[in-house]
């Protein structure tokens, strides 16, 4: 007799996965916003230092939101 096993997801699990996923969303998106300030600065060089400056903050915040993930599913 077969018998259908059910998976069943730990709710902190999903949690962990939840930040873990944003982190890397929030990130990528700080990369693409940091290319396209190099590629503005053709055009104007304060706009576009700003751009860049924004993604870095986006891709620090990113990169934090992943450690306190990985951090988190450590305990």
């Amino acid at each position: 007799m077969a018998r259908i096993w059910i998976s069943r997801f730990d709710p902190e699990l999903v949690n962990v996965f939840k930040r873990l996923f944003i982190g890397i969303g929030i990130k990528t998106i700080g990369y693409l916003t940091i290319s396209a300030g190099i590629f503005l600065s053709i055009k104007d060089k304060g706009l576009a230092l700003l751009i860049v400056c924004t993604g870095a903050l986006f891709v620090v915040f990113g990169w934090i939101l992943i450690y306190i993930a990985l951090r988190g599913a450590r305990r």
